[in-house]
């Protein structure tokens, strides 16, 4: 049997069974998308991931005071802080050499009401 016989009898089976022959095209190239788009979905993944680790500033540290566990009894109010985070140790922290720049941040709970002074103005900020 030839190449040209082989060919021959291969596209004449396909026209025997049009059906059949469809639906497994069909099954080739959709299989051929999913796997496609799979690998492209996990290089798009991939790279917004490195992009968000790299925009995070991964030298910045934030340091939060020690608070108690929650329980059930406080599972929807703020824990009580054991040690408080001072202006003093602010300083402390940023006198050291590694550091370069500290920054303290304010947390207030939703419900409290924040003022604003300013000289002898004051103004409510929530």
């Amino acid at each position: 049997m030839t190449g040209r016989d082989l060919l021959a009898s291969s596209f004449g089976n396909l026209g025997r069974h049009p059906v059949r022959t469809a639906l497994s095209a069909v099954g080739v190239t959709v299989g051929i998308l999913t796997i496609v788009t799979m690998v492209s979905l996990g290089v798009g993944v991939q790279k917004e991931i490195l992009e968000q680790f790299q925009g995070a500033g991964l030298e910045t540290i934030t340091v939060s005071p020690v608070t108690e566990e929650r329980s059930a009894y406080t599972a929807f109010s703020e824990p009580k802080r054991t040690v408080l985070i001072t202006p003093e140790l602010v300083e402390e922290m940023g006198a050291r050499d590694d550091v370069v720049k500290v920054i303290p941040r304010v947390y207030v709970p939703w419900g409290a009401t924040v003022y604003l002074q300013l000289g002898e103005q004051e103004m409510s900020v929530r």
